[in-house]
This record gives structure tokens, sequence and C-alpha cells, in this order.
């Protein structure tokens, strides 16, 4: 990450989010590529999970109009 990352605090743990690859996709409620899910066990020992993003929640011509409003801008 090398310092490009925040952390959210969840219900039963915290979301670890890697922004060095940035989101997936050009909406800015994109989600990120790279997010674990860090956990405590009962043993004192880190569970961590690998987050899996929606990609197929996003299409071709939809990522191609956003991104032509993007460089339109405002």
């Amino acid at each position: 990450s090398r310092g490009f990352y925040f952390i959210e605090e969840v219900e039963d743990g915290f979301i670890y989010t890697d922004m060095k690859f940035e989101q997936y996709g050009f909406r800015e409620d994109a989600p990120y590529i790279w997010q674990y899910k860090l956990t405590k066990k009962p043993n004192n020992s880190l569970s961590i999970e690998k987050i899996n993003f929606p990609a197929d929640s996003y299409s071709i011509p939809e990522a191609i109009s956003v991104l032509i409003e993007r460089i339109k801008g405002n």
C-alpha cells in the first residue's frame, strides 16, 4: 500500500482498503479492488479475509458513458 490505505471500523472488526490500485469503475461509489476484512478470533489471533468486489455489476457501456462525462467536466 505504501501509505495509500484507510481502515474503517465495522461491527465485528475492521475493513482495510488498499488505495494504491484505486477503485474499480468510474463512479464515485465504485468499490476498491483490494479490500480485506480483519477480525479478531477468540484465541487473540487475527483473521484476514479478502473481500471480493462486485465486478459483474459494471458494464462496459456504463463505464464508457461515465468516463465520457468525467472527461467533459462540470
